[in-house]
Formats: C-alpha cells, structure tokens, sequence
C-alpha cells in the first residue's frame, strides 16, 4: 500500500480502586497537540456535557515515544480511558507499527501508576489510521484494491483468516464522508484516509473516529463495572437492612445513568454523527450488553 503516514491511538479501559491527586494538567486546559485535536473533535460529536462526570487530562511528554497521551476517568465509578498516540511515516509497515504499539502496554500503564490505587483494565483496544497517497475521488478504489491488506490491518491477522473474510470487514464502511472510510469491531478500529491538503484537518478527523470508539469503550467498562458491582453486592445480600437498601438503590441508579449517558440518549451534536455513534455501538456490540446480562 502507498501510504503518507501511520497513527497508532492505543486505547486502555480502566478500573481502579481510588485515585488520588492528579499531578497532570486538565485537558481543557491545555493547548498540547493531543489536547487540541480532542477538544476539537468531540466538539464535531457531542456536546459538552456528554461526559459528564469524566475529568480529562493531558499527559502529553508523561509517556516516552509519543505524540501524546490523554486520561479520562470518573472518581465515582471508578473507570476510564487511557489514550495513547503513536505516529510513523507512511514507508512503515503498518502491521509492524501496529503490533509493535500495542507491545508497550507495560511502560504505558507504568506511566500513570502512581496516584493510582488498585489500577487495572480488561484489554487494550487498538485504533489505526492510515493517509493513503490518492484523492479523494480514488479512496473507494484504493480499499477495493487493498482490501485483504486492509482487513489483516484491522484484524492484526491473528485468527489467519481467508482472503475473503478479510474482505468482508473492508465492506462493512461506517462513515459516510468521501475521504473517509471507518471499520469497526469490538477489539479494534481502523480508520483509512485520501490525501487532505490540512494535516490539522487530518488528525482532527482522525480523533473524531477515535473518540467515537473510545465512547464504545467506556460505555463496556461503565456498564461492565456497574454491573460486577451490583452481582457481587447482590451475592452478599443475606438480610436486607435500610443501610443495604440504600447501597443497592445507589447502585441500581449508577447501571441505570451509564446506560442513558452512553446507550439511551448520549449527547450528539447533529444527525451524522448520532448515526456514525449507533453504528459504531451496534458494530461494537454495546447497546446488547444489558440486555444480555438481564436475561
């Protein structure tokens, strides 16, 4: 494939137990270039109180190697994101580049260990975004063209899949933009762009998928943990007692507002990108989450 370049967002889903003082700047805060690009972008998908309750930090120059890097996490479920951003010329081998980003999750997760207690997650969720080297007008040409490099892309090329499936993920485009195509499953993302002229508008157009997956990943984890914590304190119930009734209250109401946030009615800022945000959840599998656990 001729490609301009190669971004790598590593993305973590957290749980910990408490956290401390953040020794990091707010994101709102800051001008880094990851900051920036995030502001921006989710201004493109939601309004501002979307994630409400999150605080956001930039940890920009926090990770070695790295354009940037950016926390987000909510003190009262104890959850969140952990964001980092990787970049390579196009002459790399994007499945080399990819395997070896995802390969630093160690160092990465050393960097925000400190202020932590308890901390951990589930997986790393990988997001890939290639600049191809053709217009606009010749994107749909170039995935027809790559689309079993493309899929082995998405994929890693774990599971030595047929030609044909790999084929089959290249189909599956969420985005409806001309220089934009979005594939999407649950493990990980991959975003393929034409050439544009901005690299601002690039990158800008990049964290907008990227935050549009992230918000796939937080729903997981919010839900996930809500519900962990409800069994586990369900398991233990033996005697009810005011005090009992009152935690099982607080915690039915935690499942039943991370639902709304980020199934039921999530915060978007216009038509687009209310469908770009369902097709990723249904892709991801997010909206039947509940509904499986409660059956």
């Amino acid at each position: 494939m001729n490609l301009l370049r190669i971004d790598v967002v590593s993305i973590y889903d957290l749980r910990f137990d408490g956290v401390g003082g953040i020794p990091w700047r707010l994101l709102k805060d800051s001008d880094s270039l990851i900051a920036s690009r995030l502001k921006k972008s989710f201004g493109w998908i939601f309004y501002g109180e979307q994630l409400q309750g999150f605080d956001s930090f930039d940890l920009s120059g926090v990770v070695p190697d790295t354009v940037g890097a950016a926390l987000r996490i909510n003190r009262q479920s104890r959850v969140g994101s952990f964001l980092v951003w990787r970049a390579s010329q196009g002459q790399a081998d994007p499945l080399a580049f990819k395997a070896a980003s995802c390969g630093q999750v160690e160092q990465d997760l050393l960097s925000i260990k400190r202020p932590f207690r308890g901390l951990g997650g589930d997986r790393i969720y990988p997001f890939v975004s290639i600049q191809a080297n053709t217009n606009v007008e010749d994107l749909d040409d170039f995935a027809t063209s790559n689309a079993v490099e493309l899929g082995r892309l998405l994929t890693s090329d774990l599971e030595g899949e047929r030609p044909s499936t790999l084929k089959e993920y290249i189909g599956l485009d969420l985005s409806l933009r001309a220089y934009e195509k979005l594939f999407l499953r649950w493990t990980e993302a991959l975003a393929v762009y034409a050439y544009l002229d901005s690299v601002e508008f690039y990158e800008a157009c990049m964290f907008r998928a990227v935050q549009i997956f992230e918000h796939c990943v937080l729903g997981q984890v919010s839900l996930v943990s809500a519900l962990e914590r409800m069994d586990r304190f369900s398991r233990r119930l033996a005697l009810v007692t005011p005090r009992k009734w009152l935690r099982a209250r607080e915690l039915f109401i935690s499942l039943a507002d991370a639902e709304f946030v980020f199934v039921v009615y999530p915060r978007t800022q216009s038509v687009e990108a209310n469908r770009l945000l369902v097709a990723a959840h249904n892709q991801f599998g997010l909206g039947m989450l509940p509904h499986e656990c409660e059956g």
